[in-house]
């Protein structure tokens, strides 16, 4: 588990919904430090914290993961292959 991934991927989520670290500490009932920590991979939260705070945020827990891959980012790397596929596809006639 690579603390510098997760603290990334918390900061990230938390500048996307327009939180602070200390508006996050407060629904979490925990110090604005420990964000801080946390989003600088100086720690982690616990499984139970880190369940809660997937909740806050409106996430799947597995966002946190290092092999997370969203939904979003696997259709937009899969289209271009596609398409590819479909132009150079045999008997296809470019006008």
């Amino acid at each position: 588990m690579d603390t510098k991934i997760i603290g990334s991927k918390i900061a990230r989520v938390r500048k996307e919904k327009n939180i602070s670290q200390a508006q996050l500490a407060e629904q979490l009932f925990i110090s604005p430090q420990a964000v801080g920590k946390w989003e600088r991979g100086e720690s982690v939260p616990d499984i139970i914290t880190l369940n809660r705070l997937a909740e806050i945020m409106g996430i799947d827990l597995n966002y946190f993961s290092e092999n997370f891959k969203s939904i979003a980012s696997e259709t937009a790397s899969s289209e271009p292959q596609a398409k590819q596929s479909y132009d150079l596809s045999p008997g296809k006639e470019k006008n």
